[in-house]
């Protein structure tokens, strides 16, 4: 499925889709400036979209496959966060504000919906550094995850349910201490 999307007020995808990622190589998200690869989660299923996004044209471009592909054809302005706030509809009064704003001018918020997703990194980023979290999530992805279906190679964390099932002493070869791993049972039992 492909779809081709108009960018106002010099919308810059690849920005907009660097706020999404946690890690440097996100097995799930690579980012570059025209082109980016994407693998998520959909109420409709698995979904990679394959984005091209040329800086000095004014439109982004998307293919999808997968299960969640018509959904993320349809939602795709609320994935790229084209429906966020145009730049003359965000006017700060704070100087700090109006700093940031012409710093990242094109940044626009996009909403995946893959709640899930993001918290069980969040999950696994506390309480360790950086270089460890990462660490940790590329293995959990690597032996627990899912590949996602079309081009790229791309992985996705554990479903819910999958992640359900791990117990402790298959997430502590991870660098998952046994407090983490009880709240990402928690997470993954409660997700919809």
């Amino acid at each position: 499925m492909r779809r081709r999307l108009e960018l106002i007020d010099g919308h810059r995808i690849d920005l907009s889709l660097r706020t999404l990622k946690l890690f440097g190589s996100d097995p799930a998200l690579r980012v570059r400036r025209g082109e980016s690869l994407w693998a998520l989660r959909l109420s409709t299923g698995t979904v990679t979209l394959f984005l091209r996004h040329p800086a000095d044209d004014g439109f982004a471009e998307a293919e999808a496959w997968g299960d969640g592909a018509s959904e993320a054809i349809e939602r795709l302005p609320t994935l790229l966060g084209a429906d966020d706030r145009r730049a003359g509809e965000f006017a700060p009064s704070a100087e700090p504000l109006r700093t940031l704003q012409r710093r990242f001018r094109g940044l626009r918020l996009p909403r995946s919906g893959a709640v899930f997703d993001v918290l069980v990194r969040t999950v696994i980023e506390q309480k360790v550094s950086g270089k460890e979290a990462h660490r940790s999530f590329r293995r959990l992805v690597a032996l627990h995850g899912e590949s996602a279906p079309g081009p790229g190679e791309l992985r996705l964390p554990p479903s819910p349910s999958r992640l359900a099932e791990l117990d402790w002493a298959e997430l502590h070869p991870l660098g998952l201490e046994q407090r983490r791993a009880r709240i990402l049972h928690g997470v993954a039992r409660l997700a919809r």
